[in-house]
């Protein structure tokens, strides 16, 4: 969440509601996990 916060807190050209500068994501990970189908009912 720490990438939403800093995000959110940018400053906005509120003309527009765009930030007033470009925001770049440099480098992303995607992770994969296996959905767990065992039942604990």
């Amino acid at each position: 969440m720490d990438v939403i916060d800093k995000i959110a807190s940018v400053a906005v050209d509120e003309k527009i509601d765009r930030p007033k500068k470009d925001i770049v994501i440099e480098s992303i990970t995607i992770d994969t996990y296996q959905q767990d189908t065992s039942s604990s009912n």
